[in-house]
């Protein structure tokens, strides 16, 4: 007589055994379908940075856009993290198709952004006597063209002004460029609808919208920073230029008094002496024999300077980056500017 426990044990026991083992036994590989003809097959990108995965992509005659996902990390910097659409490695595409490429976030390595540093102050100190000058000349004249216009040269002379931004009064535009609050006399013969000081011989890198430069951030910031800590600020016009320039914008040599020192010290020198401006816009002013400090004229002051950061590799002068700036993009780093 049939034992069917047994029959059925057995068929039990096979079965677990083609399960368990059965992935073990060989097999045939399957083919890999052939790509069709104009078309190419996305490859896989795993482990490759943003540069390789382009150049990859690009032999295979396709057109790359690069996203990038800022607030994901991996082991590399911009590393390749996915395709973009729903593509994924293996699909054929046709050839010239634009495809997306997801990255990782730009790892940072700090020593290699320019910081800026205290520099023991080594520039020129403004003398009492200017305090008596006049602060513009009466000898005023009408603009070409522009008989609305009257044009004065600037006196030499230099008078407080008072700086609070938080406060309202005063605002710091850009690194050589701010609105102070100004003597009646002065704030008069300001054209300019903003009431702006333009820093005299001096230009920094620029930070309006669709305008912006490396470094142009850095050297806003320096600035605003300084004019705020100040606990006193004075402005000087000078003999060797007019009173006011483009714009109708004042026209003059910021000395600011820090903290804890008995000197005002000149802002347009440390702002070059930083790397973050050049002497530049050089039409007279700080090269008569009114604006000398130790026998150096303003403008003298003003290259040395620029010959020191130069020297020294600072700022735009330097090989460190600007950490406001997106290299790879060209323009303002997203979330730092």
């Amino acid at each position: 007589m049939i034992d069917v426990r047994k029959i059925l044990l057995m068929i039990i026991l096979v079965t677990l055994a083609v399960l368990l083992f059965g992935c073990d036994l060989p097999s045939e590989p399957r083919p890999e379908t052939p790509v069709p003809e104009g078309h190419v097959r996305l490859p896989v990108l795993t482990n490759t940075v943003q540069e390789e995965a382009v150049a990859i992509l690009e032999d295979l005659g396709l057109t790359v856009v690069v996203q990038q996902r800022t607030h994901v990390e991996r082991p590399k910097s911009r590393q390749f993290i996915e395709y973009g659409a729903f593509r994924q490695a293996g699909h054929d595409v046709p050839e010239g198709t634009v495809i997306t490429i997801i990255v990782s976030k730009t790892l940072v390595d700090e020593s290699d952004y320019f910081v800026v540093e205290a520099i023991p102050y080594d520039g020129p100190l403004l003398g009492t006597h200017f305090f008596d000058l006049p602060r513009w000349q009466d000898n005023s004249r009408y603009e070409p063209g522009d008989p609305s216009r009257t044009l004065y040269l600037g006196g030499g002379g230099a008078f407080s002004v008072d700086y609070n931004p938080a406060g309202g009064i005063g605002r710091c535009i850009d690194g050589d460029t701010t609105v102070f609050h100004y003597p009646e006399d002065i704030y008069s013969r300001i054209g300019s609808s903003a009431k702006s000081t333009r820093y005299l011989n001096i230009d920094t890198p620029e930070t309006p919208s669709g305008r912006e430069e490396p470094f142009g951030r850095q050297a806003t910031i320096y600035v605003c920073n300084l004019l705020e800590e100040a606990e006193s600020i004075v402005l000087q016009t000078d003999p060797g230029d007019y009173l006011t320039g483009n714009f109708e914008r004042l026209l003059a040599w910021v000395w600011i008094m820090l903290p804890g020192e008995e000197d005002y010290f000149l802002l347009n020198y440390m702002i070059v002496r930083q790397g973050l401006g050049e002497v530049k816009y050089l039409f007279g002013a700080g090269e008569t024999d009114i604006t000398v400090y130790e026998d150096k004229t303003y403008t003298e002051w003003m290259f040395h300077a620029e010959a020191l950061a130069r020297e020294e590799g600072r700022g735009m002068f330097g090989d460190l980056l600007d950490w406001y700036w997106d290299y790879e993009q060209d323009r303002p780093y997203p979330g730092r500017w």
